[in-house]
């Protein structure tokens, strides 16, 4: 399973850019004019890039000798549902019930009184939850779009 992080020694600042273009294999020049262009259009670009650089781990020595695969265990992989957490961050992020739906209730609460962080604690998860990196209460990522004790059912 691919990881989203941070390509620091290919990177231009903290390799934010170099990381999202290798995770969804498009050159990162394409996502770096996107970020300067957002910068001067609106202000939101230099935001979103300093969120990405902290909320995006490094690539360690580790992961670079895996190639960027992880490996993960049954143990690691929670019982919500991917789509679940979806559609509820989609239709009611900005008050956080897909917090709820995980088991964070104190971050969900958070979420209700600052409506997802402004906007933007809403659209990390958003982006998590696509990318398959959300977790729940555990720390368990939530990966699975159907959870075999549900759609065994």
């Amino acid at each position: 399973m691919k990881q989203l992080h941070r390509k620091k020694e290919s990177g231009k600042i903290a390799g934010v850019c170099a990381g999202i273009g290798e995770y969804f294999e498009i050159d990162p020049v394409f996502f770096r004019i996107i970020f300067i262009a957002a910068i001067f259009i609106s202000g939101i670009g230099l935001l979103t890039y300093l969120v990405a650089w902290i909320i995006m781990p490094e690539q360690s020595i580790k992961n670079e000798a895996l190639k960027g695969e992880k490996v993960m265990t049954v143990r690691d992989v929670s019982i919500k549902s991917r789509l679940g957490a979806l559609l509820f961050c989609m239709l009611l992020g900005w008050i956080g019930i897909h917090r709820f739906y995980v088991g964070k209730a104190g971050t969900g609460v958070l979420m209700i009184l600052t409506c997802g962080g402004a906007g933007i604690w809403w659209i990390i998860d958003l982006i998590m939850i696509i990318i398959g990196s959300f977790t729940d209460k555990g720390g368990k990522f939530v990966t699975e779009w159907m959870p075999s004790h549900i759609s065994s059912s």
